[in-house]
């Protein structure tokens, strides 16, 4: 897994997304403290599966200032 500050990933975007479609991940910091992750989409997917139905929708209502 790579490890890129804000400003560093803001410059190395393209190459980022390319290392996303070959598998890798990244943590994006800011000041060491990381804030992000920019992960393969079929990580994020399986990741969004596992989770119950009842607590995506809590999420989804909270973000919109629904609940």
């Amino acid at each position: 897994m790579l490890r890129k500050g804000v400003e560093e990933a803001r410059n190395q975007l393209p190459a980022l997304l390319d290392a996303a479609e070959k598998g890798r991940s990244t943590v994006i910091t800011r000041r060491g403290v990381p804030i992000a992750a920019l992960v393969p989409i079929a990580t994020y997917n399986a990741a969004v599966r596992q989770q119950p139905a009842d607590t995506r929708r809590g999420i989804r209502s909270r973000t919109l200032g629904q609940g």
